[in-house]
């Protein structure tokens, strides 16, 4: 997986959920967006998030029910959209903190 992660995106790995953090094989996740592959994933089946963004992402696709509509790929592809968008409009507001470290669990 490293050896993966390493060739198809530029270190340091960031985070692709919106916060921009450096992501970490060993304390983040990856999230699946297709199960077809399992075991055997091509690049565009995973996206690197940090815990809190992944948990963020698995709210969305949980509590938008237009997403669940789509397929994985799709939603999951929509529903991170959203969250980049919704972390853009955070840190644009005067006095708004970015997000440095979220410890809710994950999905």
């Amino acid at each position: 997986m490293q050896d993966e992660l390493t060739w198809y995106f530029r270190t340091p790995i960031r985070c692709m959920g919106g916060c921009q953090q450096d992501w970490s094989l060993l304390t983040d996740e990856l999230h699946l967006c297709s199960y077809e592959r399992l075991g055997a994933e091509l690049h565009e089946d995973i996206l690197p998030l940090c815990r809190g963004c992944h948990t963020d992402l698995h709210l969305v696709m949980e509590r938008d029910v237009r997403l669940r509509l789509l397929d994985l790929r799709d939603a999951s592809l929509t529903a991170l959209g959203m969250i980049q968008g919704q972390q853009k409009r955070r840190t644009r507001r005067p006095g708004a903190v970015p997000r440095t470290g979220d410890t809710r669990s994950s999905h």
